[in-house]
């Protein structure tokens, strides 16, 4: 989103996967995505993703392109986001008939997901199964990327389109195991902020520079180098400026934030500031201060001077700005920890600092954290009870971990102990993941109890479940509605009115097409039933 807008996190207010509301449209924001920028100036645009992550209903990022390829959502309880089949080349080869279709310029995003967990680089490239969760594993999948990026600039070129104004960026780097984090989105080390960015046009002479720099500054110098104006909404600046003063970059403050390890296991939100080598990081009551030219592995965090916690009062100040746009949150997401975000309620809010210094640092809970990913290993190689003995263990140490209780829903439902899921959503339900996810399969789970273990009381244990749910706000969806008609329609609770408000509510709830099929199902079991 960033790279997009040109816009720090807080003013485009994308700040997590899945966002918890994607980007208003253009009448409803006070900015312009690059894609809408440079469609006004003529150009044909096209983006070309790899992975559902990045889908268009869920982020809005693909205001101003015409053209928005991108990749089916994963399934429910998937563990990790879908992939193009094809991957990158196949990505590469929709980007390059775009191009050659286009008449006249063109603007092209072209998203490569390859170098992302699993390690599993296709045929010709894997490192093999032992190395998906290693830097070998890590290592095949850049070099195939590289090699995906090559056969881009070759069509390119076959296409006459050689003198194309190209930048390389990733959006996060990954730990690798270095502070204990084996991926990223929990730490903000330089292991995950520390990222390639690379342009190249005919005219911009071959240099490195080793200045800090910022993802914002994408926008405004991919306009610049095209020759176009630079709307003033951006937080970025051209990177090739002529008049740029000799040494301002040096202490250029640069953002960086991660609200994802309060979303996902109730860990305090981490922000970061960094003015030249000079790196200052807050999270919670934990707050330091490293010297990135003595100390760049980050292994001695100092405490920070009277000047640094000032420097940081004004970073949280930066992190609380309100964004440009009227964003309405609505969560459905799952808590994950690998790439997607979760649903708790306010996830775009920065918590006050005395209820954010309650919580613990994620710098401090790395061993928690290896626990969640072998517990999420074991339950998706088809091990549920050796995942519920992990999810266990972390609940009992760490109580408010929504991750770890909603995980420990699923592995009881998939071992048939429906009514202890059912309980377990209902403990992640109220420990924030207030989404209408998890208020469904809460409702699923008692609806199997009821039915098929014969448990008295679970019908009305779920819709008393229901009605707290609704009296806290949670937004309903069509398998919410779906589940409240079944509920009315068992033996003994009949109820033929109640299910048919709730399936008319479906038909017109959030979700409904994804759930047309049981929907019709429902309807025709409620025909069938006896006036």
């Amino acid at each position: 989103a960033t790279l997009l807008t040109g816009l720090l996190p807080p003013r485009h207010g994308l700040r997590l996967n899945q966002p918890p509301a994607p980007l208003p449209a253009a009448a409803d924001r006070r900015f312009f995505t690059l894609a809408e920028v440079m469609k006004e100036q003529g150009y044909a645009t096209g983006a070309f993703v790899s992975a559902s992550v990045l889908r268009r209903d869920a982020t809005g990022l693909g205001a101003g392109f015409d053209v928005y390829d991108e990749v089916p959502a994963a399934a429910p309880g998937a563990p990790h986001d879908t992939e193009r089949a094809g991957r990158g080349a196949e990505t590469v080869e929709k980007a390059l008939a775009f191009t050659l279709e286009a008449a006249g310029p063109a603007f092209v995003w072209v998203h490569l997901f390859d170098p992302h967990a699993p390690y599993d680089a296709p045929a010709g490239w894997s490192a093999g199964p032992d190395h998906a969760a290693d830097g070998v594993g890590y290592d095949a999948e850049v070099a195939y990327t590289d090699h995906c990026i090559g056969l881009l600039l070759k069509g390119l070129a076959a296409q006459g389109r050689g003198d194309a104004i190209v930048a390389v960026v990733a959006d996060h780097g990954e730990g690798l195991g270095e502070h204990g984090e084996a991926t990223h989105g929990y730490l903000l080390h330089e292991a995950t902020l520390h990222v390639p960015l690379i342009f190249a046009t005919p005219g911009l002479p071959p240099a490195r520079r080793a200045e800090p720099v910022s993802s914002v500054d994408v926008f405004p110098t991919l306009l610049a180098l095209a020759g176009r104006p630079v709307p003033p909404q951006v937080n970025g600046r051209p990177l090739f400026e002529t008049s740029r003063r000799a040494g301002s970059a040096a202490a250029r403050p640069l953002y960086a934030e991660s609200l994802y390890a309060w979303h996902a296991c109730r860990w305090a939100q981490a922000f970061a500031l960094r003015r030249g080598d000079e790196k200052l990081v807050s999270t919670g009551a934990k707050i330091m201060a490293f010297d990135l030219v003595n100390d760049p592995a980050e292994s001695h965090p100092r405490e920070p001077d009277a000047a640094q916690r000032t420097a940081v009062t004004q970073l949280l100040m930066v992190a609380r700005e309100s964004p440009l746009g009227d964003l309405t949150e609505a969560s459905d997401t799952e808590p994950v920890g690998s790439y997607w975000s979760m649903g708790a309620g306010g996830q775009s809010t920065v918590l006050p600092d005395e209820e954010n210094a309650k919580l613990a640092s994620p710098y401090d809970r790395m061993d928690v954290l290896r626990e969640l990913d072998a517990a999420r290993a074991a339950l998706g190689a088809g091990d549920a009870a050796a995942a519920l003995r992990m999810f266990e263990g972390v609940v009992a140490k760490d109580g408010a971990n929504i991750q770890a209780e909603f995980w420990r829903a699923r592995c009881l439902e998939a071992l048939r102990r429906s009514s202890d899921a059912a309980i377990a959503y209902t403990r992640a339900f109220e420990l924030g993941f207030r989404s209408p996810k998890c208020v469904a399969l809460a409702l699923k789970c008692w609806l199997l109890a009821y039915v098929e273990q014969g448990e008295k009381t679970a019908r009305e244990d779920a819709l008393s479940f229901l009605a707290v749910a609704r009296g806290k706000q949670s937004p309903d969806d069509a398998a919410t509605y779906m589940f409240e008609a079944l509920l009315h329609l068992q033996a003994g609770h009949v109820d033929p009115s109640k299910a048919r408000a709730a399936l008319d509510r479906a038909d017109r709830a959030p979700g409904a097409d994804a759930q047309r099929a049981r929907l019709d199902q429902a309807r025709r079991l409620l025909e069938s039933t006896p006036k």
